[in-house]
């Protein structure tokens, strides 16, 4: 993740979605969607 951070490829505040709009639920829920590379991280 440092690596991908230090250029620039993703940040930790990213929403995850963004990284798989193809693989979402038609409707995600609110925790879904506000759901961040740091949550899933921790």
């Amino acid at each position: 993740m440092g690596l991908a951070i230090g250029e620039g490829k993703l940040s930790l505040d990213d929403r995850v979605l963004a990284f798989f709009p193809d693989d979402a639920p038609a409707e995600p829920s609110e925790n879904l969607r506000a759901m961040r590379v740091r949550n899933l991280l921790t």
